[in-house]
């Protein structure tokens, strides 16, 4: 008899065979829980995939959002650096105006300092014209102390050029002598001639002011001594115009 064909190796075969079967639905179920857990990874990152899909799209569409505010921005940065531009081109326009302005006010500042003094020295001169119409100008002529005149001598005492009709003032003090003055001009080729006293001499202790008048040209001053001594006077003589 063989054993093949006892019972015993009959439940032998079968336990083998119920083992080979469960070890292939054990793998299976174990490969079908690795298949379910490798879908719903792949669900899961499908998923994740079409989340960052939208995330990308939306980032895209920012990007595309902020490229367009950039071109903006960067339209009217350009406007401004022209206006800009244009304002620093308006303001050295504007500074050499400016120093123009500055320039001609500094000539036109000359310009009435100097119509200023222009103008004082015409005021000056009208009132220098006024004093002379009004025969208000003087100017000394001589003024000596103890003029010394020889015995029957003559003493020119001023010789000058008289510029506008006036008059001569004449203050005389004889200290010793005989004396008289003689005034003689030239005016338009006309000569004159004053003589004072008229007829008289002034002696000693006589002290006298007159005024004598002239015209414009040469004028000629002379102190005459008709005694036999030597004169000695005191003199002041003025002209008035």
């Amino acid at each position: 008899m063989y054993l093949s064909e006892t019972p015993i190796m009959k439940v032998l075969m079968a336990i083998i065979v119920l083992g080979s079967i469960l070890t292939v639905v054990l793998t299976i179920n174990y490969y079908s829980i690795i298949l379910n857990e490798k879908d719903r990874q792949i669900r899961y990152l499908e998923s994740k995939v079409n989340s960052l899909e939208e995330d990308n799209d939306r980032l895209l569409k920012l990007i595309s959002e902020l490229n367009n505010v950039i071109d903006e921005l960067n339209t009217t940065l350009n406007e401004k650096e022209e206006n800009l531009s244009k304002l620093v081109t308006r303001v050295s326009e504007l500074e050499n105006r400016i120093n123009s302005v500055l320039i001609e006010n500094n000539r036109l500042k000359i310009n009435i300092s100097m119509l200023m003094t222009q103008n004082k020295v015409l005021r000056d001169e009208v009132s220098r014209l006024r004093n002379i119409v009004n025969l208000k100008e003087e100017i000394i002529l001589n003024k000596t102390y103890d003029l010394r005149i020889n015995a029957h001598g003559t003493k020119i005492v001023c010789s000058f050029n008289a510029e506008y009709p006036g008059y001569l003032l004449v203050d005389i003090t004889v200290l010793q002598g005989s004396v008289y003055i003689k005034v003689s001009g030239t005016y338009a080729g006309d000569k004159y001639i004053h003589r004072y006293p008229l007829t008289t001499t002034l002696t000693r202790k006589d002290r006298e002011t007159t005024i004598i008048p002239i015209l414009p040209g040469e004028i000629t001053i002379k102190i005459i001594n008709t005694s036999s001594e030597e004169a000695v006077i005191n003199l002041l003589i003025k002209y008035v115009y």
